[in-house]
């Protein structure tokens, strides 16, 4: 009876989140520029004609012709197959990154159903609630809003599983397509490649250039080679061009936080292409060097990596160091980018149950609580459209995203330490 009850709970809550997010996308979802996207593809057309960073069609050509069937369905079954596609990648995400932190002997099929079994028993892990709660904000945002960002990394960590367990093509296959369709996901490839899973990255970089190349097969060389350069010109280049981005109130970037304080403290005027600092490009190297350096600390602190659990703790956090890095130093960072620090926030949560000392779990338990508030400031759907626009000029989520990444950074160095200790 309690396995049914909590059965018709879940179906129940799905419906319903699912009726409310398919009608908040339709209206103001990316889908419509997705769906147009392929609908360009299939009469010839440009599916760049109106695309600006922060506006339009924003992926690369062939992911437009992956678009072509949802064009041709009856909108509201389009709309309802996304969300279905961005709910499952969401609970894949979430078992993924679990399964990464846990790293157990079983394959993740097995793993899950085991896990799965615990669920219909009402035995909840609190880990992932916990983080479902944390990153709320931003996987409420990707699946009302259509965006592709959940999808993505849940390839991309399905990748690293792959690729872990020495399935180098599956591994490769997925974090290649996942990174041909948007950059951000790259640092994933630096994980793997201090893990040596060499086959892997090598197969992900082909098929980058599959896909990038790939669509001239049936578009012809010349329509291929016009729509990727619309594709550079509009979305890649304009996504670097200093004078606007960095000050854009939605560009999360640390680049942009910098930019922005900088430019307040110092009264410049001119708005945002007439404070050009000679010193920014010096600080923008310097940070990108502190927020890297951390994830090289396994091999700074000690010569091999330990075993057990001990290496998916180490291995987690790293994981999700590099990743808070990557989306932070990303040039354009949105919103809805953040998506990523669903792993971290796990990773940071999970490492924590372990941690035996009673100070640094009350400082990261604090970090996580101050990320959380910071970054919530941003809901208008809490404080309305006016306070959100505040606290997004105050690059509220940067912060957020800086916290995180002191407390992953905090236990990964105390992970680092203990295990020299160990093996001393």
């Amino acid at each position: 009876m309690k396995r049914l009850i909590i059965s018709v709970v879940l179906v129940a809550f799905v419906v319903v989140f699912a009726v409310f997010q398919i009608g908040r996308c339709t209206r103001h979802g990316d889908t419509k520029f997705f769906f147009a996207a392929g609908e360009a593809v299939l009469a010839g057309g440009d599916p760049y004609v109106d695309s600006v960073v922060g506006g339009g069609y924003l992926y690369p050509p062939f992911f437009a012709a992956l678009m072509v069937p949802f064009h041709l369905m009856p909108r509201l079954l389009a709309e309802t197959l996304w969300f279905a596609l961005n709910f499952a990648s969401l609970v894949l995400l979430f078992a993924v990154s679990l399964y990464l932190l846990e790293e157990p002997a079983e394959p993740l099929g097995r793993w899950l159903r085991r896990k799965l079994g615990r669920l219909r028993e009402g035995r909840f892990n609190w880990v992932v609630l916990a983080t479902a709660v944390l990153s709320a904000r931003y996987w409420m945002d990707n699946i009302g809003y259509g965006h592709l960002n959940g999808v993505l990394w849940a390839l991309s960590l399905l990748g690293v599983y792959f690729a872990l367990r020495r399935r180098w093509l599956a591994g490769g296959a997925l974090l290649g397509g996942a990174v041909a369709t948007k950059l951000i996901t790259a640092p994933v490839l630096a994980y793997l490649f201090v893990r040596r899973r060499w086959a892997a990255i090598v197969v992900a970089l082909v098929v980058v250039v599959v896909l990038l190349i790939g669509p001239a097969a049936v578009l012809g060389w010349e329509r291929n080679a016009s729509l990727f350069t619309d594709w550079y010109v509009k979305v890649v280049r304009s996504s670097m061009v200093e004078s606007y981005y960095l000050g854009y109130d939605y560009n999360m970037s640390v680049h942009s936080l910098i930019y922005v304080y900088a430019r307040e403290l110092s009264g410049a005027a001119g708005g945002l292409a007439l404070y050009r600092p000679a010193w920014f490009p010096y600080v923008r190297w310097a940070v990108t060097v502190l927020l890297v350096a951390p994830f090289f600390f396994p091999y700074l602190l000690r010569r091999r990596q330990p075993e057990g659990a001990a290496e998916a703790a180490v291995g987690g956090l790293q994981l999700s160091v590099i990743i808070l890095a990557g989306t932070l130093l990303s040039p354009a960072s949105w919103p809805s980018h953040f998506v990523a620090t669903v792993f971290p926030y796990m990773a940071v949560l999970y490492v924590l149950r372990a941690t035996p000392s009673r100070g640094l779990k009350i400082a990261c338990y604090a970090l996580l609580a101050l990320s959380f508030i910071a970054h919530s400031l941003t809901s208008g759907d809490v404080w309305g459209a006016a306070m959100r626009e505040a606290f997004y000029d105050l690059k509220c989520i940067t912060w957020a995203t800086l916290l995180l990444y002191a407390a992953a950074v905090a236990l990964l160095l105390r992970e680092c330490r203990a295990g020299r200790r160990a093996a001393a």
